[in-house]
């Protein structure tokens, strides 16, 4: 009786060479989506902060509106957004606002509460969240008429436009998200 044997073979060197090649391959791809994939969350969180941020300076700038219409003060109107240590100042157009809050004596002598108002500062607002500096910067466009706004009774005199302005720097790039608002005197007649 003959028996046949079967010869075991193992891999040789070029099997496990090109074995090796296609799974480097293959992770090098994975790790590469990975980088990309976590780049993208990066600057997607950057802009979605940047974002709100701009939005809660628009509702901020609402807010004091809002506060002066109601405050029974003589000294404000609806639009006397700016507090300087002199006092209630009117808007200045080329300049760059930030949002302060605080018992404001210059600007609202009758009022004990804290208040928020809007005062100058080149610079803008530095807010820091994680290890990113967001700089909110708040200004006012002339134009405070809505072009698409058919409705003449909105005028320059009641109504204008706010801009909010975020910078942050994201892996050694400067970025930049806008938010524009028109706001109007919604006591006007009453």
């Amino acid at each position: 009786m003959k028996f046949l044997v079967k010869k075991s073979r193992g891999f040789g060197l070029i099997e496990t060479l090109v074995a090796c090649a296609i799974l480097i391959l293959i992770c090098g791809s994975l790790l590469a989506i990975n980088v990309l994939v976590a780049r993208d969350i990066i600057f997607a969180r950057g802009r979605s902060v940047a974002f709100n941020l701009a939005q809660e300076g628009i509702e901020s700038v609402r807010q004091i509106r809002d506060t002066n219409l109601v405050d029974r003060q003589d000294t404000t109107n609806w639009n006397t957004f700016v507090c300087s240590a002199t006092g209630l100042s009117p808007l200045d157009y080329s300049s760059v606002y930030k949002v302060t809050e605080g018992r404001l004596n210059s600007c609202y002598p009758d009022n004990t509460t804290s208040r928020i108002a809007l005062t100058p500062d080149s610079a803008g607002e530095p807010i820091t969240i994680g290890p990113v500096t967001y700089i909110r910067k708040i200004s006012f466009i002339v134009s405070g008429i809505n072009p698409a706004i058919s409705n003449a009774t909105i005028t320059s005199a009641n109504s204008v436009r706010v801009k909010v302005q975020v910078d942050w720097t994201e892996n050694g790039s400067d970025r930049t998200i806008q938010a524009t608002e028109l706001l109007t005197n919604w006591k006007r007649g009453l």
